[in-house]
Protein backbone atom coordinates (compact mmCIF):
# COMPACT_ATOMS: atom_id res chain seq x y z
CA UNK A 1 0.00 0.00 0.00
CA UNK A 2 1.68 3.10 -0.77
CA UNK A 3 2.33 5.87 2.21
CA UNK A 4 -0.14 9.07 2.45
CA UNK A 5 1.45 11.83 4.29
CA UNK A 6 -0.09 12.90 7.43
CA UNK A 7 -1.88 16.22 7.26
CA UNK A 8 -2.05 18.86 9.95
CA UNK A 9 -5.70 19.22 10.88
CA UNK A 10 -4.93 22.86 11.97
CA UNK A 11 -3.53 24.23 8.23
CA UNK A 12 -3.42 20.83 6.38
CA UNK A 13 0.08 21.07 5.77
CA UNK A 14 2.30 18.00 5.96
CA UNK A 15 3.72 16.66 9.19
CA UNK A 16 7.16 16.18 10.16
CA UNK A 17 7.88 12.66 12.07
CA UNK A 18 10.78 12.64 14.39
CA UNK A 19 12.87 9.83 14.29
CA UNK A 20 11.54 7.56 16.63
CA UNK A 21 8.09 7.24 14.97
CA UNK A 22 6.25 8.68 18.58
CA UNK A 23 5.87 12.05 17.77
CA UNK A 24 5.54 15.02 14.85
CA UNK A 25 5.25 18.79 14.04
CA UNK A 26 3.42 20.54 11.52
CA UNK A 27 5.96 22.46 9.07
CA UNK A 28 3.92 25.66 8.62
CA UNK A 29 1.89 26.27 11.92
CA UNK A 30 4.23 24.50 13.93
CA UNK A 31 1.39 22.44 15.87
CA UNK A 32 3.22 19.56 17.88
CA UNK A 33 1.23 15.65 17.13
CA UNK A 34 1.69 12.61 18.84
CA UNK A 35 1.55 9.23 16.95
CA UNK A 36 -0.61 6.68 18.67
CA UNK A 37 2.21 4.21 19.19
CA UNK A 38 3.90 6.72 21.91
CA UNK A 39 0.05 7.01 23.28
CA UNK A 40 -0.18 3.20 24.05
CA UNK A 41 3.57 3.31 25.34
CA UNK A 42 2.74 5.76 27.72
CA UNK A 43 0.08 4.35 28.90
CA UNK A 44 1.08 0.33 28.92
CA UNK A 45 4.45 0.83 30.52
CA UNK A 46 4.65 4.70 31.93
CA UNK A 47 3.03 5.84 35.70
CA UNK A 48 4.62 9.48 36.39
CA UNK A 49 3.57 11.93 39.40
CA UNK A 50 3.82 15.05 37.52
CA UNK A 51 2.47 17.48 40.39
CA UNK A 52 4.60 20.60 40.82
CA UNK A 53 6.45 19.77 37.31
CA UNK A 54 6.72 22.33 34.77
CA UNK A 55 5.17 21.10 30.83
CA UNK A 56 6.38 22.56 28.39
CA UNK A 57 4.33 22.81 24.63
CA UNK A 58 5.64 23.80 21.55
CA UNK A 59 4.89 27.25 20.55
CA UNK A 60 2.98 27.41 17.32
CA UNK A 61 4.78 29.42 14.24
CA UNK A 62 3.53 32.96 14.09
CA UNK A 63 5.02 34.12 11.07
CA UNK A 64 3.89 31.24 9.43
CA UNK A 65 0.52 31.48 10.68
CA UNK A 66 0.32 34.83 9.56
CA UNK A 67 1.77 33.80 6.08
CA UNK A 68 -0.81 31.26 5.79
CA UNK A 69 -4.12 33.78 6.79
CA UNK A 70 -2.21 36.70 4.31
CA UNK A 71 -2.72 33.56 1.27
CA UNK A 72 -6.44 33.28 2.60
CA UNK A 73 -7.25 36.69 2.35
CA UNK A 74 -5.71 37.13 -0.65
CA UNK A 75 -7.95 34.72 -2.15
CA UNK A 76 -10.51 36.19 -0.29
CA UNK A 77 -11.34 33.14 1.99
CA UNK A 78 -11.89 36.08 5.11
CA UNK A 79 -13.50 33.46 6.86
CA UNK A 80 -10.54 30.90 7.15
CA UNK A 81 -7.75 34.07 7.01
CA UNK A 82 -9.58 35.17 9.81
CA UNK A 83 -8.97 32.04 11.40
CA UNK A 84 -5.22 32.46 11.08
CA UNK A 85 -5.20 35.71 12.56
CA UNK A 86 -6.51 34.64 15.58
CA UNK A 87 -4.78 32.24 16.73
CA UNK A 88 -1.37 34.77 16.39
CA UNK A 89 -3.36 36.97 18.58
CA UNK A 90 -3.97 34.05 21.15
CA UNK A 91 -0.47 33.16 20.99
CA UNK A 92 -0.17 37.51 21.36
CA UNK A 93 -2.31 39.99 21.36
CA UNK A 94 -0.71 43.20 20.99
CA UNK A 95 0.16 41.89 17.34
CA UNK A 96 -0.87 45.05 15.57
CA UNK A 97 -1.08 43.48 11.98
CA UNK A 98 -3.06 40.80 12.80
CA UNK A 99 -5.39 43.01 15.17
CA UNK A 100 -5.62 45.10 12.00
CA UNK A 101 -6.01 42.00 9.27
CA UNK A 102 -8.33 40.83 11.60
CA UNK A 103 -11.10 44.07 11.23
CA UNK A 104 -10.17 44.35 7.53
CA UNK A 105 -11.79 40.02 7.37
CA UNK A 106 -14.74 41.16 9.24
CA UNK A 107 -15.29 44.35 6.95
CA UNK A 108 -15.08 42.20 4.21
CA UNK A 109 -17.71 39.60 5.45
CA UNK A 110 -19.78 41.92 6.02
CA UNK A 111 -19.36 43.38 2.66
CA UNK A 112 -23.30 41.38 1.53
CA UNK A 113 -25.23 43.66 1.47
CA UNK A 114 -24.88 47.95 1.92
CA UNK A 115 -24.67 48.97 5.85
CA UNK A 116 -21.73 51.71 6.16
CA UNK A 117 -21.40 51.15 10.04
CA UNK A 118 -17.98 50.21 9.81
CA UNK A 119 -16.74 53.86 9.43
CA UNK A 120 -15.54 55.09 12.18
CA UNK A 121 -14.17 51.97 13.03
CA UNK A 122 -12.06 51.50 9.59
CA UNK A 123 -11.06 55.09 10.21
CA UNK A 124 -9.27 54.57 13.66
CA UNK A 125 -7.70 51.50 13.01
CA UNK A 126 -5.79 52.79 9.51
CA UNK A 127 -4.45 55.54 11.59
CA UNK A 128 -3.22 52.86 14.13
CA UNK A 129 -1.92 50.35 11.88
CA UNK A 130 -0.28 53.29 9.47
CA UNK A 131 1.31 54.90 12.73
CA UNK A 132 2.63 51.24 13.83
CA UNK A 133 3.98 50.79 10.15
CA UNK A 134 5.86 53.76 9.94
CA UNK A 135 7.63 53.74 13.37
CA UNK A 136 8.50 49.59 13.00
CA UNK A 137 12.31 49.46 12.89
CA UNK A 138 12.22 45.99 12.04
CA UNK A 139 10.60 46.63 8.99
CA UNK A 140 12.42 47.10 5.60
CA UNK A 141 11.56 50.50 3.74
CA UNK A 142 10.47 48.39 1.14
CA UNK A 143 8.16 45.97 3.59
CA UNK A 144 6.70 49.67 5.26
CA UNK A 145 5.92 50.26 1.16
CA UNK A 146 3.98 47.31 0.48
CA UNK A 147 2.19 47.09 4.35
CA UNK A 148 1.69 50.61 4.34
CA UNK A 149 -0.06 50.40 0.37
CA UNK A 150 -2.00 47.38 1.14
CA UNK A 151 -3.47 48.73 4.31
CA UNK A 152 -4.82 51.78 2.14
CA UNK A 153 -5.72 50.17 -0.75
CA UNK A 154 -8.13 47.50 1.21
CA UNK A 155 -9.84 50.43 3.50
CA UNK A 156 -10.63 51.80 0.05
CA UNK A 157 -12.01 49.09 -1.69
CA UNK A 158 -14.52 48.09 1.22
CA UNK A 159 -16.15 51.60 0.99
CA UNK A 160 -16.41 51.06 -2.58
CA UNK A 161 -18.09 47.83 -2.88
CA UNK A 162 -19.87 49.19 -0.38
CA UNK A 163 -20.84 52.02 -2.05
CA UNK A 164 -22.14 49.50 -5.13
CA UNK A 165 -24.11 47.49 -2.84
CA UNK A 166 -25.95 50.88 -1.99
CA UNK A 167 -25.95 52.16 -5.03
CA UNK A 168 -27.54 48.55 -6.65
CA UNK A 169 -30.51 48.88 -4.53
CA UNK A 170 -31.59 51.99 -5.43
CA UNK A 171 -31.06 51.60 -8.99
CA UNK A 172 -31.74 49.30 -12.01
CA UNK A 173 -30.01 49.62 -15.57
CA UNK A 174 -29.63 53.15 -14.49
CA UNK A 175 -32.83 54.07 -13.31
CA UNK A 176 -34.49 54.42 -9.58
CA UNK A 177 -36.81 51.51 -8.61
CA UNK A 178 -38.91 53.56 -6.86
CA UNK A 179 -39.50 57.78 -6.42
CA UNK A 180 -38.26 57.98 -3.24
CA UNK A 181 -34.59 55.87 -3.74
CA UNK A 182 -33.32 59.48 -4.90
CA UNK A 183 -32.92 60.44 -0.94
CA UNK A 184 -31.25 56.88 -0.93
CA UNK A 185 -28.97 57.15 -3.45
CA UNK A 186 -28.17 60.67 -2.10
CA UNK A 187 -27.89 59.03 1.45
CA UNK A 188 -25.19 56.08 -0.08
CA UNK A 189 -23.19 58.48 -2.26
CA UNK A 190 -22.55 61.37 0.33
CA UNK A 191 -21.66 58.36 3.26
CA UNK A 192 -19.34 57.55 0.75
CA UNK A 193 -17.09 60.27 -0.60
CA UNK A 194 -17.49 61.68 2.95
CA UNK A 195 -15.62 58.54 4.13
CA UNK A 196 -13.42 58.49 1.68
CA UNK A 197 -12.22 61.69 2.57
CA UNK A 198 -11.54 60.92 6.42
CA UNK A 199 -9.29 58.11 5.07
CA UNK A 200 -7.50 60.21 2.78
CA UNK A 201 -6.96 62.72 5.95
CA UNK A 202 -5.39 59.67 7.74
CA UNK A 203 -3.25 59.05 4.40
CA UNK A 204 -2.22 62.61 3.99
CA UNK A 205 0.36 62.72 6.30
CA UNK A 206 2.04 59.56 4.32
CA UNK A 207 1.02 61.07 0.88
CA UNK A 208 5.14 62.08 0.42
CA UNK A 209 7.27 59.88 2.30
CA UNK A 210 5.79 56.22 0.92
CA UNK A 211 5.58 56.07 -2.86
CA UNK A 212 2.74 53.37 -2.16
CA UNK A 213 0.58 55.92 -1.41
CA UNK A 214 1.27 58.61 -3.58
CA UNK A 215 0.64 56.62 -6.66
CA UNK A 216 -2.77 55.60 -5.62
CA UNK A 217 -3.59 59.08 -4.53
CA UNK A 218 -4.83 60.15 -7.66
CA UNK A 219 -7.17 56.94 -7.90
CA UNK A 220 -8.97 57.77 -4.60
CA UNK A 221 -9.60 60.87 -6.08
CA UNK A 222 -11.40 59.69 -8.65
CA UNK A 223 -13.68 57.36 -7.16
CA UNK A 224 -14.67 60.32 -5.12
CA UNK A 225 -15.26 62.12 -8.18
CA UNK A 226 -17.16 59.31 -9.49
CA UNK A 227 -19.46 58.68 -6.96
CA UNK A 228 -19.99 62.50 -6.42
CA UNK A 229 -21.12 63.01 -10.44
CA UNK A 230 -23.81 59.60 -9.49
CA UNK A 231 -24.98 61.82 -6.84
CA UNK A 232 -25.37 64.61 -8.98
CA UNK A 233 -27.74 63.11 -12.12
CA UNK A 234 -31.30 62.73 -12.24
CA UNK A 235 -33.09 59.31 -12.30
CA UNK A 236 -35.66 58.07 -14.15
CA UNK A 237 -38.32 56.15 -11.95
CA UNK A 238 -39.34 52.76 -13.23
CA UNK A 239 -42.90 53.17 -11.48
CA UNK A 240 -44.09 56.23 -12.27
CA UNK A 241 -41.49 57.63 -15.37
CA UNK A 242 -40.62 60.76 -13.28
CA UNK A 243 -37.54 62.04 -13.06
CA UNK A 244 -35.90 62.79 -9.84
CA UNK A 245 -32.91 64.98 -8.69
CA UNK A 246 -31.13 66.51 -6.19
CA UNK A 247 -32.73 69.63 -3.83
CA UNK A 248 -31.29 72.51 -4.49
CA UNK A 249 -29.35 72.36 -0.76
CA UNK A 250 -28.37 69.12 -1.30
CA UNK A 251 -26.65 70.12 -4.43
CA UNK A 252 -25.02 73.09 -2.20
CA UNK A 253 -23.43 70.33 0.06
CA UNK A 254 -22.33 68.45 -3.16
CA UNK A 255 -20.70 72.05 -4.50
CA UNK A 256 -18.59 72.47 -1.44
CA UNK A 257 -18.08 68.67 -1.04
CA UNK A 258 -15.97 69.21 -4.47
CA UNK A 259 -14.04 72.54 -3.28
CA UNK A 260 -12.74 69.81 -0.99
CA UNK A 261 -11.98 66.91 -3.32
CA UNK A 262 -10.33 69.17 -5.47
CA UNK A 263 -7.70 70.28 -2.60
CA UNK A 264 -6.87 66.81 -2.03
CA UNK A 265 -6.58 66.05 -6.53
CA UNK A 266 -4.55 69.37 -6.31
CA UNK A 267 -1.19 67.63 -4.36
CA UNK A 268 -0.36 65.01 -7.51
CA UNK A 269 -2.24 66.50 -10.10
CA UNK A 270 -1.57 70.87 -10.26
CA UNK A 271 -3.34 70.85 -12.93
CA UNK A 272 -6.92 69.14 -11.52
CA UNK A 273 -10.06 71.21 -12.57
CA UNK A 274 -13.15 69.47 -11.43
CA UNK A 275 -16.41 68.44 -13.54
CA UNK A 276 -18.28 70.85 -14.35
CA UNK A 277 -21.05 69.51 -12.39
CA UNK A 278 -19.60 69.78 -9.83
CA UNK A 279 -19.13 73.05 -9.76
CA UNK A 280 -22.11 75.58 -9.10
CA UNK A 281 -23.52 77.59 -11.60
CA UNK A 282 -22.93 80.52 -9.76
CA UNK A 283 -19.14 80.11 -9.81
CA UNK A 284 -19.48 79.42 -13.68
CA UNK A 285 -20.32 75.27 -13.27
CA UNK A 286 -23.53 73.71 -14.72
CA UNK A 287 -23.93 72.19 -11.40
CA UNK A 288 -26.07 69.37 -10.56
CA UNK A 289 -29.60 68.32 -12.22
CA UNK A 290 -31.18 69.49 -9.61
CA UNK A 291 -34.90 68.70 -9.11
CA UNK A 292 -37.06 71.87 -9.95
CA UNK A 293 -40.31 69.54 -9.40
CA UNK A 294 -43.35 71.09 -7.35
CA UNK A 295 -43.31 68.05 -4.93
CA UNK A 296 -46.95 67.95 -3.01
CA UNK A 297 -48.07 69.14 -6.65
CA UNK A 298 -46.73 66.40 -8.23
CA UNK A 299 -47.67 63.96 -5.04
CA UNK A 300 -51.22 64.95 -5.60
CA UNK A 301 -51.62 65.23 -9.12
CA UNK A 302 -49.55 61.98 -9.93
CA UNK A 303 -46.86 63.46 -12.69
CA UNK A 304 -44.88 66.23 -12.86
CA UNK A 305 -45.90 66.67 -16.38
CA UNK A 306 -49.49 67.75 -16.19
CA UNK A 307 -52.16 70.78 -16.60
CA UNK A 308 -52.16 71.88 -12.89
CA UNK A 309 -48.64 71.27 -12.07
CA UNK A 310 -47.72 73.34 -15.89
CA UNK A 311 -49.60 76.07 -14.16
CA UNK A 312 -47.86 75.66 -10.95
CA UNK A 313 -44.61 75.86 -12.43
CA UNK A 314 -45.27 78.87 -14.35
CA UNK A 315 -46.05 80.50 -11.04
CA UNK A 316 -43.05 79.91 -9.81
CA UNK A 317 -40.92 80.49 -12.54
CA UNK A 318 -42.78 83.68 -13.42
CA UNK A 319 -43.81 85.13 -10.56
CA UNK A 320 -42.29 83.40 -7.09
CA UNK A 321 -38.73 83.74 -8.89
CA UNK A 322 -38.94 87.66 -9.34
CA UNK A 323 -38.49 88.63 -6.12
CA UNK A 324 -36.55 88.14 -3.14
CA UNK A 325 -38.99 87.22 -1.22
CA UNK A 326 -40.15 84.87 -3.77
CA UNK A 327 -37.52 82.92 -4.12
CA UNK A 328 -36.54 82.52 -0.48
CA UNK A 329 -40.14 80.69 -0.19
CA UNK A 330 -39.44 78.23 -2.92
CA UNK A 331 -35.63 77.35 -1.42
CA UNK A 332 -37.64 77.19 1.68
CA UNK A 333 -40.21 74.82 0.12
CA UNK A 334 -37.65 72.86 -1.68
CA UNK A 335 -36.10 72.22 1.92
CA UNK A 336 -38.96 70.98 3.61
CA UNK A 337 -41.47 69.42 1.17
CA UNK A 338 -39.28 66.44 0.04
CA UNK A 339 -39.58 65.03 3.08
CA UNK A 340 -42.91 65.77 3.54
CA UNK A 341 -43.76 63.71 0.30
CA UNK A 342 -41.24 61.06 1.29
CA UNK A 343 -42.65 60.19 4.63
CA UNK A 344 -46.02 60.71 3.86
CA UNK A 345 -46.88 60.86 0.42
CA UNK A 346 -48.19 57.18 0.11
CA UNK A 347 -51.39 58.14 2.38
CA UNK A 348 -54.83 59.42 1.59
CA UNK A 349 -54.70 61.87 3.77
CA UNK A 350 -51.97 63.76 2.85
CA UNK A 351 -53.24 64.34 -0.58
CA UNK A 352 -56.29 64.62 0.59
CA UNK A 353 -55.60 67.56 2.61
CA UNK A 354 -53.31 68.98 -0.26
CA UNK A 355 -55.83 68.74 -2.99
CA UNK A 356 -58.30 71.13 -2.20
CA UNK A 357 -55.90 73.87 -1.47
CA UNK A 358 -54.08 73.53 -4.74
CA UNK A 359 -56.88 73.12 -6.98
CA UNK A 360 -58.28 76.40 -5.42
CA UNK A 361 -54.69 77.87 -6.18
CA UNK A 362 -54.50 76.92 -9.97
CA UNK A 363 -58.42 77.52 -10.60
CA UNK A 364 -57.50 80.87 -9.34
CA UNK A 365 -54.06 81.32 -11.44
CA UNK A 366 -55.72 80.35 -14.02
CA UNK A 367 -58.19 82.63 -13.92
CA UNK A 368 -55.98 85.32 -13.97
CA UNK A 369 -54.24 84.04 -17.36
CA UNK A 370 -51.40 81.60 -15.82
CA UNK A 371 -51.81 79.19 -18.84
CA UNK A 372 -52.23 75.27 -18.41
CA UNK A 373 -50.31 73.81 -21.42
CA UNK A 374 -46.81 71.71 -21.45
CA UNK A 375 -43.81 74.05 -20.13
CA UNK A 376 -40.64 73.39 -20.00
CA UNK A 377 -38.98 75.03 -16.21
CA UNK A 378 -36.85 78.34 -16.87
CA UNK A 379 -33.90 78.11 -14.48
CA UNK A 380 -34.65 81.37 -11.90
CA UNK A 381 -31.71 80.83 -9.79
Amino acid sequence: MAMIAAKCTNCGANIQVDETKEAGICESCGTAFITEKAINNYIVNNTYNIDNANIVLPQKNINNLINLGNEEYRNRRYTNADKYYREVLEIDNSNYECNFKRFLCLAQEKNDQYHNSYMNEMVEKLQGYLQETNSNEALTKEQKEEYIGFACDECVSIVMKDYCLGRDECLVSGKLKKPDGIYTISTVCGNTYIGLFELLDVMESYLTKYDSVEKNWKMYCMYIETVMETCCKKYQCVTDNQCYGKSASGAEHVYEAGKKLKKYAIKVNPTYNLPSTLVSPKEGGTGCEVSNGCYVATCVYGSYDCPQVWTLRRFRDNTLAETMLGRAFIRTYYAISPTLVRWFGDTSWFKKMWKGTLDRMVSKLQSNGVENTPYQDRNWR
